[in-house]
């Protein structure tokens, strides 16, 4: 191979992704660079980060609606703001993109609100599905067993913890491959239960 088929053959691959992929303006800059030089052949995309101070990353927002499928809890909020994010992106740079009809089938099949783990279709219980859903609102952080009682039961139930523990077995049979050992809902011994965020 000559000096000159080295030449013609020379390509640079740029990535690109976070705060240089968070809007239409920045991927204009994008493609302005990507112009500036013909040997910038290709291109490695990763999502959008944040556009200011407290705005969100879409890979966050992505495993936040990832993990709220996980348990079976509604991402409809956290869902629209990945899909408006990329439909703003579309709409301000004018392309001709039909996005609309995948999101609205993903959104679909989100909407079934099954509780899923590792691709497995689980069978909970709607008392079971409402505990589920109080440890995801508060992921990573220990709800008490007081708490836990008065939102499953009502206020009137009284200090019985044996229904809650027995709730709480019976879905660690669903969802842990170890209930004995549990490695999503950890018990805070004397306060509560934790989802953890790992």
């Amino acid at each position: 191979m000559t000096e000159s088929d080295r030449e013609e053959q020379k390509m640079k691959v740029v990535k690109f992704g976070g705060s240089s992929m968070a809007d239409a303006g920045q991927y204009r800059k994008v493609r302005d660079i990507l112009l500036a030089d013909p040997e910038r052949r290709v291109v490695v995309v990763s999502a959008a980060g944040k556009r200011f101070g407290n705005d969100h990353k879409l890979t966050d927002l992505l495993y936040l609606c990832y993990a709220h499928v996980q348990y079976g809890v509604d991402c409809s909020s956290i869902f629209d703001m990945i899909a408006s994010r990329y439909l703003d992106i579309r709409d301000e740079l004018g392309l001709d993109l039909a996005l609309e009809p995948e999101l609205e089938a993903l959104k679909k099949r989100i909407d079934a609100k099954e509780v899923t783990l590792d691709g497995n279709l689980l069978h909970v219980t709607p008392l079971e599905y409402q505990l589920l859903e109080l440890l995801f609102h508060n992921i990573g952080k220990v709800i008490t067993t007081r708490t836990l009682l008065d939102e499953l039961y009502g206020v009137s139930y009284g200090d019985n913890t044996q229904s809650l523990r027995a709730l709480m077995a019976g879905l660690r049979r669903k969802i842990e491959k170890v209930p004995g050992k549990p490695q999503y809902i950890v018990t805070e011994i004397g306060v509560g239960y934790r989802l953890k965020d790992e």
